[in-house]
Formats: structure tokens, sequence, C-alpha cells
């Protein structure tokens, strides 16, 4: 018996900690990116994708001063 009351209660708590975690969400602030509003969407989505442009043209720019740095050691040797 007593370890029905302890499954039942274990139960009881779960249940109302869930429905607290869905009370607080649903309560909580919304952030700028999850606004309904189109426009801040798309600046959003704009931003995002020219971080990405800039992320992957600074990952690239190794490769390319080493690149020169070679073209520019061919040339000293062939002069």
């Amino acid at each position: 018996m007593s370890t029905q009351l302890i499954g039942l209660a274990v139960l009881a708590l779960t249940v109302g900690l869930i429905v607290l975690a869905l009370q607080l969400n649903h309560r909580r602030a919304r952030t700028v990116g999850e606004s309904s509003d189109p426009d801040t969407r798309r600046l959003l989505v704009d931003l995002r994708h020219a971080r990405d442009r800039q992320w992957r043209s600074e990952a690239a720019a190794p490769e390319r001063r080493r690149d020169e740095l070679v073209q520019f050691q061919l040339q000293s040797l062939r002069q």
C-alpha cells in the first residue's frame, strides 16, 4: 500500500511540475525573433545571412593569404 502511495505522490508531483512549466512558458515574454511582424523576421534573417557570409569569408582569408604568399615566393624564385 505504501509503494502505491509513493507512486501516486511521484505521479502527482510530476504532473504538477509539467503544468507549472507549461504555465511559465506561456507567460514568458516573447523575444524579437518570435515576433509575428514579418518585417522584423525578414530583417533578422538578413542579418543572420550577412553574419554567415562574413564568417565564411573570414574563414577563407588565411587560405587566401597562404596562396598569395606561395605565389609571391614563386615569383621571387623566378626572378
